[in-house]
């Protein structure tokens, strides 16, 4: 919340659970301070210092096992010359 403070500044008001705090502001700055509180309440962006862990990398697609095309019903070894 914002409510005029005076010629020149802007009191900003953070509500939170069981605390309010006001910030005196040049009318401004007022606006993107604000906004910028909201987003970091709301998660929209990381807060400052913060970095945010990196994307998951997807896993290796995993090879098959050769196959040489033999089934249990037969001898699949290679004629010895």
């Amino acid at each position: 919340m914002t409510k005029r403070d005076g010629l020149m500044y802007t009191e900003v008001v953070v509500v939170a659970t069981g605390n309010t705090i006001d910030f005196r502001v040049p009318h401004d700055s007022a606006p993107a301070i604000k906004s910028l509180l909201t987003d970091l309440v709301l998660g929209k962006v990381p807060a400052p210092g913060h970095t945010p862990p990196p994307p998951a990398q997807p896993s290796a697609p995993r090879q098959a096992a050769p196959s040489n095309n033999c089934s249990s019903s037969h001898n699949c070894e290679t004629p010895a010359s």
